[in-house]
């Protein structure tokens, strides 16, 4: 009975010593928890970006995780995975990422700017590794360019923010004809000129038929040749499976 009362005791001693520890390691938990998921947070080394899961610390990065009974067009799984990366961006102290279709439209690039944010594409890097390399199931890549192009605006698969340039990236049976694959290239060059200040564009066959020209009028507009290039460049320098390039021409004489 006395080893009994002993032991009790001193259960009774080391609980009530116990108690006050634990409590003030739930206040720091909940202070942890009650920071804004808004406020940038530094970022660690690289071993532990690679392990963190940044897409689940964004709300709008929820989507990554979503069952679908089809896969998604490339273009709808770029349109979603943007507010993701925007929210990834807030989270790690306003970083320029951008992302893209390469591969002809059959893998996705995400772009970090700076190589000073090499932390950000690790974290990136790492929540893709925990998505087996994929989204939406398609594969998908970081890279980091080092210093930004003095356009100060990264190079971008125009193509895939115009509705109309869907068709670029159809799976066809047979290869159109030119005069086809010319008819269905004008209106989404229409909708590239819409946001690129109103560039004229224009297109046609060259070499006897089996090369796609885009042109681009006027010096001031090598911007949107810029646009166009890098969106060609993206599906291996074809579209409709013709060789397709882009020139700028100086505007007509008045």
């Amino acid at each position: 009975m006395k080893t009994i009362a002993k032991t009790f005791t001193l259960f009774t001693f080391l609980a009530a010593v116990s108690l006050p520890a634990a409590a003030g390691q739930s206040e720091v938990f909940d202070s942890l928890s009650g920071q804004k998921a808004g406020a940038a947070i530094p970022l660690p080394g690289p071993a532990y970006g690679l392990t963190r899961d940044v897409f689940r610390e964004v709300d709008a990065c929820s989507i990554l995780n979503a069952q679908f009974i089809m896969q998604p067009f490339m273009k709808d799984a770029l349109s979603m995975l943007k507010p993701c990366l925007a929210g990834v961006s807030d989270l790690t102290g306003k970083a320029k990422i951008s992302v893209g279709a390469v591969k002809n439209g059959k893998a996705i690039e995400i772009t970090v700017l700076g190589s000073k944010n090499k932390d950000v594409a690790d974290l990136i890097k790492g929540s893709l590794a925990k998505r087996n390399g994929q989204v939406f199931g398609y594969p998908a890549s970081v890279v980091v360019i080092a210093a930004e192009p003095k356009t100060s605006i990264l190079p971008r698969d125009v193509f895939t923010e115009v509705e109309a340039c869907s068709i670029v990236d159809a799976q066809f049976f047979m290869q159109p004809f030119m005069k086809d694959a010319l008819k269905m290239l004008k209106p989404c060059l229409a909708g590239v000129s819409k946001i690129s200040a109103d560039a004229p564009i224009s297109v046609a066959a060259a070499k006897n038929d089996k090369v796609i020209e885009i042109t681009v009028l006027g010096e001031n507009n090598d911007y949107a040749r810029s646009l166009i290039d890098a969106s060609i460049a993206k599906r291996g320098g074809q579209l409709f499976g013709y060789p397709a390039g882009v020139v700028l021409k100086a505007a007509a004489p008045l």
